[in-house]
């Protein structure tokens, strides 16, 4: 049996929410993969155990380049990736001449896909609200990576109007003046958050 500090050991850890890390135990795998190999990776994790065909991770990856082109950025890049991983990783990719997966194991946690699960609780708004931490994958101008990032942050932005609504409604005026600066810092231009936020900062004081 697998003790568990052995897990600890080889379990991945990703953040992409504010900052891209991704790690396996002491190990910092996204420092050792430059841009282009970070990005298939990371479409791989977000994706995980969901089969991507090689076409469609070419298309959205190198979507400027003839397909031919691109599916050899794809071999290249998944070569490159799948040396750089640790051993107890490698395995995690599961390939075939059309298709490629991450298998998730049982100890990995990925910020972004966290956030996501907790997301779609009716009981887990804050606690996805509270793993937001930025941006998907900051400073990397990509479109595949620019959607992903707006995907998710509309999700945030939704789930702080629901939770804002909740909170006033409760009447606790303290945690939905907290939510609404969240909200204001995300989106500066609502101007009915802005109105909510100045009338609880007169209520409150």
């Amino acid at each position: 049996m697998t003790s568990p500090v052995a897990n600890a050991e080889h379990a991945l850890r990703v953040n992409f929410l504010g900052v891209t890390r991704v790690g396996c135990g002491a190990t910092r795998i996204d420092m050792r993969l430059s841009t282009s190999s970070l990005l298939v990776l990371a479409m791989l994790l977000q994706r995980s155990d969901e089969p991507i065909r090689r076409d469609e991770m070419a298309f959205r990856l190198w979507p400027d380049r003839m397909e031919k082109d691109a599916l050899a950025n794809v071999r290249r890049n998944l070569y490159r990736l799948q040396a750089e991983l640790p051993p107890s990783l490698r395995d995690r990719i599961s390939s075939t001449s059309r298709h490629l997966m991450w298998v998730t194991g049982t100890d990995d946690w990925i910020d972004a896909r966290e956030f996501e699960r907790w997301s779609v609780r009716p009981d887990g708004l804050e606690a996805a609200l509270h793993l937001y931490a930025g941006e998907f994958m900051p400073r990397i101008d990509h479109e595949w990576c620019n959607g992903e990032r707006s995907r998710l942050a509309t999700t945030y932005r939704r789930m702080l109007e629901d939770v804002i609504r909740r909170r006033k409604l409760a009447g606790d005026f303290i945690a939905t003046l907290r939510y609404a600066e969240a909200l204001l810092e995300a989106d500066p231009w609502r101007e009915d958050v802005l109105c909510t936020f100045m009338e609880l900062r007169w209520t409150a004081a």
